[in-house]
Parts: structure tokens; C-alpha cells; sequence
């Protein structure tokens, strides 16, 4: 599962490269809020030293992509190119993502008691 905190950088580090067909490919990535179908597509760039082993993306929350706080579906889909935005073939991963919003406090105030205790003996 992957973890988005909204207002933050978030790293997303997937096991992709050993999926793909294609030998230098370009990642697109599908999300889909759970409650709304709210969609969004986007192209994130891989940052890994060492893609045979992992693939490792920046999303930086809201400039990148802005999420509404919950549950969200993802897919990961392989491409030739860095233009276009949906899916086709070449499907590669999916599984579920929560973003959290931790700029939202919810506080709570216990009112101190003001009655008697009494304690029988």
C-alpha cells in the first residue's frame, strides 16, 4: 500500500522494472478515489539508482497531483513516452493507496468534573 501525506513530498518506491516488457519505459500512473471515481493520471519520473531492483518516484502533494484524503486505487502502466496520459496497454502494477491529511487536527477538551467523590466503606 502506498502512504500519501497531504502538503508533503512523498517518495513511492515500487518493484516495476522486472514487470515491464518494454526496455527503457516511461511510468504512468492511474489513481481512482474509491468513493468519489475521481481520476487522475500522471507520468512521474523514476529517480532509482538501480532500477532492476526498485523503482523509486517523487509526488509532491498538492503541486503534482492534488488528493482528496481517503482511499484511492492505483495502476501503473508502461509506455514509450512522457506525453500521453491514458491507459492503454501495458499494465504493470496495481494495488490501493491512502493519503492522509495531517495538517487537519482535531482536538479534543475534557471538561473537568466538578461533583463529589464519595467512597463507601
Amino acid at each position: 500500500m502506498i502512504l500519501i501525506r497531504k502538503g508533503n513530498t512523498n517518495t513511492i518506491t515500487l518493484t516495476l522494472t522486472e514487470k515491464c516488457d518494454l526496455p527503457s519505459p516511461y511510468f504512468l500512473f492511474c489513481f481512482t478515489n474509491e468513493l468519489s471515481g475521481q481520476e487522475i493520471n500522471i507520468i512521474l519520473t523514476d529517480h532509482s539508482l538501480f532500477t532492476e531492483r526498485y523503482n523509486r518516484f517523487t509526488l509532491v502533494e498538492p503541486s503534482t497531483a492534488n488528493f482528496t484524503e481517503g482511499y484511492w486505487l492505483y495502476e501503473v502502466y508502461e509506455q514509450t513516452t512522457t506525453t500521453t496520459i491514458k491507459p492503454a496497454t501495458g499494465l504493470v502494477e496495481q494495488g490501493k493507496m491512502k493519503v492522509i491529511d495531517e495538517t487537519a487536527s482535531t482536538e479534543t477538551i475534557y471538561e473537568p468534573t466538578t461533583t463529589p467523590i464519595t467512597i463507601y466503606n
